[in-house]
């Protein structure tokens, strides 16, 4: 496990790698001013992107360019290897995807509360068929970057921790059934979290959950949420 402050690195803008007409954005660009959005991106009853709640969440509200989402205390999506936990309840919006050679990013931030609380990007063919890149409290009450696969049963690997209060994620379509994992700070290029396959039953889906497995709740902002029908052009450096 790596741990450098994600805040002092320096980063091409998400702009630069995706072309502006084939990209659906749903806030105004990094480093624009707070409250420069499109009026039909106000106070709204509608989630962005074209997702539908799966699980609804405690509650959740839509303003200024931003997701808010209360997540439930006991939920989570994780099948134990060992068998000892199945939790597939966590809040949960969800779209389906295109066959291939699309990316979708949120900017994330957590009030973290309790371990395993955490703001989540998603790809969900099922149950059984899942896979997670998380922005998650550690038992040592460390932001950190996680991701979960899940192919029957689910796996768990920390990435880095995140010396920020916020980190941009990302998933990205790299071949039919074959996905990439990135993450990265608001002055900082992506690094690669994850690089896999995956495949279930199911239409193959995206979108984003919320989870607080042990705690009572927290609260996910997701902003800056973006949809692409474009091809990730280098796996490693994330361009």
């Amino acid at each position: 496990m790596r741990s450098f402050p994600l805040r002092a690195r320096r980063v091409r803008p998400l702009a630069h790698y995706q072309p502006v007409d084939e990209v659906v954005k749903w806030a105004a660009p990094r480093g624009a001013a707070r409250g420069k959005y499109d009026a039909r991106m106000g106070p709204s009853d509608q989630l962005p992107l074209g997702l539908e709640w799966d699980i609804e969440p405690a509650s959740w509200h839509v303003d200024d360019g931003a997701l808010e989402v209360v997540a439930a205390g006991s939920t989570d999506n994780f099948v134990d290897p060992a068998g000892s936990v199945v939790a597939l309840n966590s809040a949960r919006a969800l779209a389906v995807a295109p066959r291939l050679g699309w990316q979708f990013s949120a900017r994330v931030a957590v009030d973290f509360k309790a371990e395993y609380d955490a703001g989540v990007l998603v790809l969900w063919s099922g149950e059984r068929h899942f896979a997670k890149l998380c922005f998650e409290r550690s038992p040592q009450g460390e932001a950190m970057v996680v991701s979960v696969v899940t192919r029957e049963v689910s796996d768990d690997a920390n990435a880095w921790i995140v010396d920020a209060g916020a980190v941009w994620l990302r998933i990205s379509s790299v071949a039919e059934g074959v996905y990439a994992f990135h993450a990265g700070g608001d002055d900082a290029p992506w690094d690669i979290v994850r690089y896999f396959a995956l495949s279930g039953g199911e239409p193959m889906k995206y979108g984003l959950a919320a989870q607080a497995p042990v705690g009572t709740g927290c609260t996910v902002t997701f902003t800056h949420l973006e949809f692409s029908e474009t091809r990730l052009q280098n796996l490693r450096d994330g361009s």
